[in-house]
């Protein structure tokens, strides 16, 4: 796994079930925007609601806003698209607060290790 923004949302899809067909990123212009697609069982729904839910912690704790927007299969219960979008400046500010975390963790961890010798 990698400790980046990116990297956790990448891990959060694919922990809860998505394949990289059914969760992908795109870069246009001032956004990053994550889809949620191809979404046909029931099963493949539930890991979708499983990625949000995921993904929604870990916004809320880098205090970035989740904008989500939702297509549903004939306005019933079945996802058909959902579409997550931050702006450039929040994806960066994210991205800046988990590397300054992990390098704290890590920096920490050597400490420790430093002692036990």
């Amino acid at each position: 796994m990698t400790f980046t923004f990116d990297g956790l949302i990448r891990f959060s899809a694919e922990h809860a079930g998505l394949t990289n067909e059914q969760f992908q990123r795109d870069d246009i212009e001032d956004y990053v925007v994550y889809n949620i697609s191809n979404i046909q069982t029931a099963l493949e729904n539930l890991h979708a609601y499983n990625t949000l839910s995921a993904i929604s912690v870990l916004f809320e704790e880098q205090h970035v806003p989740l904008r989500i927007h939702v297509m549903m299969k004939d306005n019933k219960t079945r996802l058909d698209y959902l579409t997550i979008l931050l702006t450039r400046s929040e994806f960066n500010r994210a991205t800046k607060q988990i590397k300054s975390t992990v390098d704290q963790a890590r920096k920490k961890q050597e400490e420790i290790n430093h002692r036990k010798s």
